[in-house]
């Protein structure tokens, strides 16, 4: 069965890295929206591996940028914010595959996109060039970079939806080979895709009903106080 590893806020979670702060976190409401969260997951058909929160960590729940999935094995990262680089031990020891351990360079999870044919990976604010090169050469694939310019992540403004689909903020990608579904709204690109399952914010209504349109079984979640955190709903679990 297909697992998700996923970690729930700490009480230090109102301290998380923010860009912005765009008002304060709730972390009781943040928790119930995590199982929320989980339960989305769950009914997409994956079995979920949920670790302890770590009270020393603020950002520990957003388990997806401590590591990338690449062919059945994982490549831990060295997130762009040093205080983050704790954080990989302990997914690493979830790990039911075969993990490998970044030396060089910055890169976090969330500036990665896996796909069968091509991995992109976002040089950003978090992800520098030296990372990048570290995938390419721990994944033994293709990686092609992309400049980010006024997003966090690369997932912050696209996500792959399986076979050659992306969906993505209106006018800011375009990849030879692929399909583009373009979204205004802002939570709308952030999407985590399960077969033809997709999990999609509550802040992205007509992202959701364009997803329904394509054929997908759309779980729209409220995910208000990761939002608050710049987080979206791949942020939150590493797909194995």
């Amino acid at each position: 069965m297909p697992r998700a590893i996923v970690r729930p806020p700490s009480n230090a979670y109102a301290n998380c890295i923010r860009e912005a702060a765009a008002g304060p976190i709730d972390v009781g409401l943040a928790v119930a929206q995590h199982a929320g969260y989980v339960a989305a997951l769950r009914a997409c058909g994956l079995d979920v591996i949920s670790l302890p929160p770590e009270p020393a960590m603020p950002d520990a729940c957003f388990v997806e940028d401590t590591c990338v999935i690449v062919d059945g094995r994982a490549i831990m990262t060295r997130p762009g914010a040093p205080a983050r680089r704790d954080e990989t031990a302990s997914v690493e020891r979830a790990l039911p595959i075969p993990a490998a351990r970044m030396e060089r360079g910055t890169l976090d999870g969330g500036d990665v996109i896996v796909t069968p044919r091509m991995i992109f990976a976002g040089r950003s604010t978090r992800t520098n060039e030296e990372g990048v090169a570290e995938l390419a050469r721990l994944a033994l694939r293709e990686v092609r970079a992309i400049t980010i310019t006024g997003l966090l992540h690369l997932k912050t403004g696209a996500t792959w939806l399986g076979g050659d689909l992306i969906v993505a903020r209106r006018g800011r990608f375009s990849l030879p080979g692929f399909e583009f579904l373009e979204v205004d709204e802002p939570r709308g690109s952030t999407v985590l895709a399960h077969g033809r399952h997709a999990v999609v914010s509550a802040a992205a209504p007509r992202t959701a009903d364009l997803l329904a349109s394509r054929g997908f079984e759309v779980h729209a979640i409220d995910i208000s106080q990761f939002h608050l955190g710049d987080a979206g709903v791949t942020c939150l679990s590493v797909i194995l």
